[in-house]
């Protein structure tokens, strides 16, 4: 009997299965395909948050504002390479789409919730993490 209801459960469970599977792959066939274009300016949309961000630290946050929070001057150069880099990243792409006849997306405005060095410390891990996983 147990076996039986098991039986009949995996035949309808495959007969669900089925006609979901056909109507996937029937909206896949029928999106847009995603071209170079959209995959840079899905780049460009995350170079455009850590540039602004890094740009904002360093606008609100001095030196010694990150030597009071334990950071030593190695660390604030640091930023502001890294602020320099994002800023060539949004250059680049920018440049590269504009020259493939693309319009690139502009910055948005972004509400990061930075107060204090540490908050910013601990908000630009999180933001490399999903720059780097993207």
């Amino acid at each position: 009997m147990k076996s039986t209801i098991f039986s009949v459960a995996a035949l309808a469970a495959v007969a669900v299965a089925a006609p979901a599977k056909n109507n996937l792959l029937a909206l896949r066939q029928m999106a847009p395909a995603i071209t170079d274009a959209d995959i840079l300016q899905y780049a460009l949309t995350l170079e455009h948050l850590e540039n602004k961000f890094y740009r904002e630290a360093l606008d609100n946050f001095t030196q010694a504002d990150f030597a009071d929070a334990g950071f030593d001057a190695t660390f604030y150069e640091n930023l502001k390479e890294i602020s320099s880099d994002e800023m060539t990243h949004v250059s680049y792409l920018t440049a590269g789409l504009t020259a493939a006849g693309a319009k690139p997306v502009a910055e948005c405005t972004y509400a990061f919730g930075v107060t204090d060095v540490k908050s910013f410390v601990a908000t630009s891990s999180i933001l490399e993490g999903v720059g780097v996983s993207a």
